[in-house]
């Protein structure tokens, strides 16, 4: 999983992750905006061994219990489950209790439910409830820690996009023992309401849902470019991360202080990135202005690179192309919500791809009869597959660069008129960034 996790991811960056605590018991407390994924992904990063809180209706067959027995899941009981069964709550607390007294490492999505969204909904107080409950069982010796996590995807649910995981500073529970045992229902609210707080300085957050898309506008128009200035490369998830945040607060002040200047920008930004899908176009084209730029050289050299490299990139596709149709066919015809779409893809995606990868080498050993062909074989397909990606990646530049050229020739007046609203939204920023 951990291989395919940073195969379907381009990127995934861990901050803080020296906050992480060995050898005694940790309570994980992370938001979840991408359903099974999320655990999924912390575990293969983590060294600890993790236990899980998953909502009780998953273990709705005994073969079900089982088998997420095994694997370290543990049921919670909500309302939505019915109000008869949250009795059963004070079983799950003792197991808790009981793999934290052993220094086990817990992880619970304190959020209480699953949304794909860059904010953090209001926590609810079973976490609270849990740490505390543990740490009583043991007369407030268990020493105790929090680990806030913050999971910031880009596009969770496209393939070949960017994961930050922050891991914040761990919350000792010790600090809220007084509180506690004078009043019980004030710690818990006092621990709840630091651990959201904790939370969400660890998430980029847009405080209304109207801006999601001019944040992710300008993370193209503006971020990107920043780091091109800087020297940093869009690799460098750290430095895109906070720059994203930067992005994201000022917008969030500028509702606040300047909504009619706000909505004005966020038109004239939609107006001009919808003009550039109209037209097959990516903004990194207007980063400087395309008329002047050599676009016959830049199309011409890639062209040069996508005839000598077909032949290999023929060999990568028909190695992956297959099982990644079925994986997305299959996922496009289960999965109803978003926030399931990028984890039944990742998860399908890992078997079938394993399975087809042995159909393969036994179809490569049945004419060959030799071994060391077989191994050969094994060592070309991920060297092959990431070729094949990059090669796609190219046509797709080539076939921008023939966009640009062929609107320059059709109509030169609308490409100036592209660069220099380009420009004047950059203008607009830096005004809503001083005023902000």
């Amino acid at each position: 999983m951990r291989i395919s996790v940073e195969v379907f991811y381009k990127k995934i960056h861990l901050r803080g992750i020296e906050n992480l605590p060995h050898n005694q018991p940790v309570v994980l407390a992370c938001n979840h905006p991408n359903s099974f994924l999320d655990p999924i992904i912390i575990s293969v990063f983590v060294k600890n061994r993790l236990h899980y809180l998953a909502r009780s209706d998953a273990f709705n067959t005994p073969f079900k219990k089982w088998i997420l027995g095994i694997i370290g899941l543990v049921p919670i009981y909500r309302l939505q489950e019915g109000a008869d069964l949250l009795h059963k709550n004070e079983d799950t607390f003792d197991k808790c209790a009981e793999i934290l007294a052993q220094n086990g490492t817990i992880i619970i999505f304190s959020e209480g439910l699953c949304i794909q969204e860059r904010r953090l909904r209001k926590l609810k107080k079973g976490t609270a409830r849990l740490v505390f409950g543990a740490e009583t069982s043991m007369n407030f010796n268990m020493d105790l820690l929090i680990v806030p996590i913050g999971m910031n995807y880009y596009k969770p649910e496209h393939f070949r996009t960017d994961l930050v995981i922050n891991f914040g500073k761990p919350i000792k529970l010790k600090e809220y023992e007084d509180l506690y045992k004078n009043d019980k229902a004030r710690a818990i609210n006092k621990l709840t309401s630091d651990l959201e707080n904790k939370m969400a300085a660890e998430l980029l957050i847009i405080d209304e849902q109207k801006n999601d898309a001019l944040v992710e506008n300008l993370e193209e128009i503006y971020g990107k470019q920043l780091l091109s200035k800087n020297n940093f490369s869009e690799k460098k998830s750290e430095k895109k991360f906070l720059l994203s945040c930067e992005i994201a607060n000022t917008i969030n002040q500028a509702q606040k202080n300047n909504v009619s200047k706000l909505e004005a920008f966020k038109q004239s930004v939609l107006s001009y990135s919808n003009t550039l899908k109209k037209n097959n176009l990516k903004d990194y084209f207007f980063w400087e202005n395309p008329i002047k730029q050599s676009q016959k050289i830049i199309f011409f050299t890639q062209l040069i690179e996508i005839i000598i490299g077909f032949p290999f990139f023929v060999y990568g596709l028909i190695a992956h192309y297959l099982p990644y149709k079925i994986s997305y066919s299959l996922t496009n015809k289960i999965v109803k919500n978003i926030e399931f779409y990028s984890s039944v893809n990742c998860s399908m995606g890992t078997f079938i791809f394993l399975f087809y990868y042995i159909i393969e080498c036994c179809f490569v050993f049945h004419f060959t009869h030799n071994y060391y062909l077989v191994l050969l074989f094994i060592l070309a397909l991920p060297i092959s597959g990431k070729y094949a990606l990059r090669y796609q990646r190219l046509l797709k530049k080539t076939n921008g660069r023939a966009s640009i050229a062929r609107l320059i020739k059709k109509d030169k007046q609308q490409v100036e008129s592209l660069f220099a609203e380009r420009n004047r939204i950059l203008e607009e920023w830096e005004k809503i960034k001083i005023t902000s």
